[in-house]
């Protein structure tokens, strides 16, 4: 039921090419590429409730008793939307209706910064210049991606707001 602590330091094996400061550095890129996907992952996250409260907006505005055509012009704008969250869903993850469409997708970000991470874990030394390029690829799609999906579903919202009113 004691509790003891002691302060120690590891050493990397003075048999490396590699020093101390290159694995810090190490560490300090896979906690940001870790950080950066859990980011991501919470913004298809966050588009995906989106399409999810539309729809759920949809159901109310037809169980109002609304006109049809004024439920038609919220479904028309909904499917926009709907189209918007599964084309931001799909920069970052493959998807389809069958395995066969997901698999013959090329590798989508998700995709890439896993095969990233997977070989910061099996390898040992430095962060390779060709991963870092990579990496920096890899955020200029991600923020494009997000560019243009916070542009256009901000637009498509309103639309969406005005229709269902």
């Amino acid at each position: 039921g004691v509790s003891q602590t002691r302060d120690f330091e590891l050493f990397i094996n003075p048999n490396e090419p590699y020093t101390r400061e290159q694995t810090v550095a190490k560490f300090a890129f896979w906690m940001e590429l870790y950080q950066n996907v859990e980011a991501s992952t919470q913004d298809v996250l966050t588009a995906l409730r989106v399409k999810d409260e539309v729809a759920a907006k949809i159901q109310a505005l037809k169980d109002s008793g609304a006109s049809a055509s004024k439920v038609k012009a919220a479904e028309d704008q909904a499917a926009v939307i709907t189209t918007l969250v599964d084309e931001y869903e799909s920069t970052y993850v493959a998807v389809g209706r069958t395995l066969a469409e997901i698999i013959n997708q090329p590798a989508k970000i998700f995709t890439k910064m896993i095969w990233l991470h997977n070989m910061m874990e099996v390898s040992e030394g430095p962060v390779s210049q060709s991963m870092l390029d990579v990496y920096t690829k890899l955020n200029e799609q991600k923020d494009a991606a997000n560019l243009e999906y916070d542009r256009s579903i901000s637009e498509a919202l309103e639309r969406f707001e005005a229709a269902s009113r």
